[in-house]
């Protein structure tokens, strides 16, 4: 899904050039962010119950309609179908096999969505910090005693400087992106302005 985050900031700027970042963000979240995290989420348990589903009817058997049953069937009938048995015995491996590669990969999505879910908290406070170190340090006095949140709530009381308000400097009523392709943004005009030797 292609997203356009220009757009975004344009939606969220007002009349005197200053971005809403807040509401940037919700947008870049509803538009972008939660639908990619919603589509490559996988239904663990549906995947399996259907896997296995499928698995049992594509075998033929009258009558058997769960796992259990068929497996009945087969030491009922053990001499006239030992072969088919050890390939049914096969094939169960695979689900298996399969189930725990799901499992795995729940496992994986579930780790990056926390992670990413984290992520989304620092930047809701305006940490102004290295997240990847500040989560660390959260994660570490995780026990069972103390969840996350506790966690960090206590690393942020303890580092107030690295959730300070209102990071992004003020725009003296420039404008942060320009309205024309040869019109220079306000940061621009502020580099020329006070070193106007220097070439961009």
């Amino acid at each position: 899904m292609k997203f356009n985050l220009e757009e975004a900031i344009k939606e969220n700027t007002n009349e005197e050039g200053v971005i809403d970042w807040e509401k940037a963000m919700e947008l870049v979240d509803t538009k972008y962010v939660n639908p990619i995290v919603a589509k490559n989420k996988p239904d663990k348990d549906k995947i399996i119950s259907d896997s296995k589903e499928e698995w049992i009817k594509s075998l033929g058997f009258e009558g058997i309609a769960d796992e259990s049953q068929l497996k009945a069937y087969v030491k009922q009938s053990s001499d006239e179908y030992k072969e088919k048995y050890v390939t049914l015995e096969a094939k169960h491996r695979e689900i298996v096999l399969a189930n725990e590669k799901l499992q795995a990969d729940y496992e994986t999505s579930n780790t990056k969505l926390t992670s990413y879910e984290r992520q989304q908290l620092l930047t809701k406070d305006n940490f102004n910090g290295d997240a990847e170190y500040a989560l660390y340090k959260i994660n570490q006095s995780i026990s069972d005693d103390k969840d996350f949140e506790t966690a960090y709530n206590e690393y942020k009381e303890s580092n107030p400087t690295l959730f300070a308000k209102n990071q992004i400097p003020p725009t003296s009523g420039r404008r942060i992106i320009p309205n024309e392709p040869n019109q220079k943004a306000g940061w621009e005009e502020l580099l020329e302005e006070k070193h106007p030797n220097l070439k961009l």
